[in-house]
């Protein structure tokens, strides 16, 4: 709603042109306005918007700022809108602490929330980060990335059960993200519900539309640990090797590779793949098949035979 400082057509117009992304053109108006309006809030915060999408982070602070300065009370949008600057900029002291403001003036807004959560999550402060994350995902549940980073979060928190008690009261629609999917195998597998677990990876698999992506060779050797827990170690074997052709360091499938050894009985081979994965020892598949050993040091020394 435009404020009375501005003409009614004026802040119309000024609006129609933001909302036409006219962003340029609005930013030249905006500030000969001003001269004549200097104290309209809703003419700063219409700057600072347009000047954000213009990327002029800095041009946009001050435009909300002013907003702040000139407005009779005191709202939550401009340190809202002050924290997504800082977040662009990559200042995440004054990120959080904007943010903060405007939880403070309207803790009920989900976007505030939800940024908090990845502010913090950011520089790994994971309490806060569990906090505002739980928050925003209770605000507005049909809203995927909040669960879906929430649960990545609760993982890395090592909180497995209380990730599987918000993954399992998601909606069935939610399964069409391979993130959500995968981060509830994830969970899954770690409180041994190992036939659960398969099912949630192989819908994240499904889902995904690039195969052989970081993510989806994640998923794979998620795979490979599954079926070693189902005694197919042969076929982890196989799935282990399929990941290693696109990524011959793959943390995981190396791993994989020492346990699904260890269960055949052939403890030598066991023992290489565990050098492979602490990286005492590398390989490289040649384009003929043909595969290279040497020792990980300062530079490559060959393994013959």
């Amino acid at each position: 709603m435009v404020d009375d400082k501005l003409k009614e057509s004026e802040g119309e117009q000024l609006l129609k042109k933001f909302t036409e992304g006219k962003y340029n053109e609005l930013v030249d108006e905006i500030e000969k306005l001003t001269k004549e309006y200097e104290d309209s809030p809703f003419a700063y915060s219409l700057l600072g918007n347009a000047l954000f999408n213009l990327k002029n982070f800095k041009d946009s602070i001050k435009a909300f700022e002013k907003e702040i300065k000139v407005s009779e009370e005191e709202h939550f949008l401009p340190y809202y809108n002050l924290g997504r600057n800082y977040e662009m900029l990559n200042n995440s002291e004054l990120e959080i602490s904007n943010y903060l403001k405007s939880f403070t003036l309207n803790p009920k807004k989900f976007e505030t929330n939800y940024n908090l959560g990845m502010a913090y999550s950011r520089i790994e402060d994971h309490d806060n980060a569990e906090k505002y994350l739980t928050n925003a995902h209770i605000l507005k549940k049909d809203e995927p990335m909040a669960l879906i980073n929430l649960l990545a979060l609760l993982f890395k928190m090592k909180k497995y059960s209380l990730g599987i008690e918000f993954a399992s009261q998601a909606n069935e629609e939610f399964e069409k993200y391979f993130q959500y999917c995968y981060n509830y195998a994830l969970l899954l597998y770690e409180t041994k519900n190992i036939e659960e677990s398969n099912i949630m990876n192989e819908k994240a698999m499904v889902n995904m539309q690039t195969e052989n992506s970081p993510i989806f060779l994640d998923s794979l050797g998620l795979k490979t640990n599954i079926l070693n827990d189902q005694l197919k170690n042969e076929e982890s074997i196989n799935v282990s090797f399929e990941i290693l052709k696109n990524d011959q360091n793959h943390y995981s499938a190396l791993k994989s590779l020492v346990k699904s050894y260890a269960h055949l009985g052939n403890h030598r081979a066991s023992i290489f793949f565990n050098r492979l994965a602490d990286g005492n020892i590398r390989f490289e598949i040649k384009d003929n098949g043909n595969i290279d050993l040497f020792l990980y040091h300062k530079e490559k020394i060959s393994i013959d035979g």
